[in-house]
Parts: C-alpha cells; structure tokens; sequence
C-alpha cells in the first residue's frame, strides 16, 4: 500500500482551508471598518461637545448663528431669556451630519 495523500484529498484540503482564510479575512476587514467609523463618529461627538463648551462660554447676548466649512450653528430665540441651539457637523462621505439640539437659557 502505497502512503501520502492523493491529489483529491490534497486539493479538498486546500478548498476548506482557502474557505476558513476568507472567512477570517472578511470579519478582521468588517472590524476594521467599523473601528474606522467609530473613530470617526467620536471625533465628530468630541468636536461638537467643544464648540457647544464655547457657546457655553459666550454671553448670552453673542450666541447667535454661524456657518462653517464642517458645519453651522442656527440660533433661535425662543423667549426673551431661552434661545434653542441647533448645532450640525458635517461628517466624512457616507456619513450623515451628526446634529445636536440643545436650549440655553440666560439665567
């Protein structure tokens, strides 16, 4: 009886191990991407908390709308003391804006 392997089983072998291979491949890229966009998503989130620290910071009276390459800030008053904030930060192509609302008061 002759020993080794036929090129049957040789082939078959390679066929399930090319099959695992693609299958690790497709899941560390799938990873891979959405570590990115994560990434991306908290850079907008931190960028959008440091331009509503700087409205914070402003005096009531100077909040008032502005546009910017990576966004805009639309001010509206709602009474006399209460102004409603509405911040929108454009993100990388396919991702939507991110938009945060918000209200501050005088007091």
């Amino acid at each position: 009886m002759k020993k080794g392997f036929t090129l049957i089983e040789i082939l078959v072998s390679f066929s399930i191990l090319i099959l695992i291979s693609s299958a690790f491949f497709y899941f560390f890229k799938a990873g891979m991407d959405r570590q990115i966009n994560s990434r991306d998503f908290f850079a907008s989130l931190n960028r959008a908390q440091e331009i509503m620290e700087e409205l914070r910071a402003e005096p009531f009276a100077e909040v008032i709308s502005k546009t910017w390459p990576e966004g805009q800030i639309k001010v509206t008053p709602v009474t006399a003391n209460l102004k409603e904030i509405l911040l929108t930060l454009t993100r990388p192509t396919p991702h939507p804006p991110l938009i945060i609302y918000t209200l501050r008061s005088k007091i």
